[in-house]
């Protein structure tokens, strides 16, 4: 027992003197966010500038898939994450449960976390629902998780498929390795990082099929009479 305790008190010193990193990490980032939205089109005039005539057509198309990118990103994780946040905090409450909001908010925070998802908060609740005997509000929480899980898997493609169709290994692979690298901020950088990298690969593969439209269709001609063989 000394052990666990020892161990989880050298956890949350550890946590906390990483609080002032973390609070300037999340500073430079949305400072970063900030003037990049508000000064976007002088960057752009810049970089316009310094561009090749011949390399301008793929930038373009580069910064138009980033921006599907971004939008997919968003509208597909971060927006359902805070309708789960905000359904599970109402069921919360109608089930009546202390601090609805705060945990609310915790569930659509593990909402963004892949695989994991909401269910630590629902677990918890759960489990203390059982251990105090009120059984019934313990099925009824682990239902409104099943609810939540039924209703990710619907809305998330639906809404981030109107903008961009990328797999969801990448995001599963930014949301892993970002908190790696670089902390809880990681969460939000390690997605837009692959993001970005994947538009910039379906940008070049946009470039070469408009520069080769006869070698493209050369290809589909040869694969349709390999096919016919």
């Amino acid at each position: 027992m000394g052990d666990v305790v020892r161990s989880v008190t050298e956890y949350l010193l550890g946590f906390v003197q990483s609080i002032p990193t973390l609070l300037l990490q999340l500073f430079i980032f949305f400072a970063s966010t900030f003037y990049f939205a508000r000064d976007g089109d002088r960057i752009w005039e810049y970089m316009n500038y310094i561009i090749p005539d011949d390399r301008k057509h793929y930038f373009k198309t580069l910064l138009k898939e980033i921006d599907l990118v971004l939008k997919s990103i968003f509208f597909g994780h971060f927006v359902t994450a805070a309708l789960t946040g905000i359904i599970s905090g109402i069921g919360f409450w109608i089930m009546g449960y202390p601090y609805p909001l705060f945990l609310g908010t915790l569930t659509g925070f593990f909402q963004l976390m892949p695989i994991i998802g909401h269910w630590p908060t629902i677990v918890a609740l759960a489990l203390y629902d059982l251990v105090i005997g009120n059984f019934l509000r313990a099925a009824a929480v682990i239902s409104l998780g099943v609810f939540l899980s039924l209703m990710d898997m619907y809305v998330r493609p639906k809404v981030a498929g109107k903008y961009a169709d990328i797999h969801p290994l990448i995001f599963l692979l930014g949301f892993i390795c970002g908190p790696l690298v670089l902390g809880l901020v990681g969460f939000i950088i390690g997605p837009l990082v692959l993001g970005v990298t994947y538009a910039a690969v379906v940008a070049y593969k946009k470039e070469n099929q408009d520069k080769n439209p006869e070698k493209l269709i050369d290809t589909i001609d040869t694969g349709k009479k390999e096919g016919s063989n």
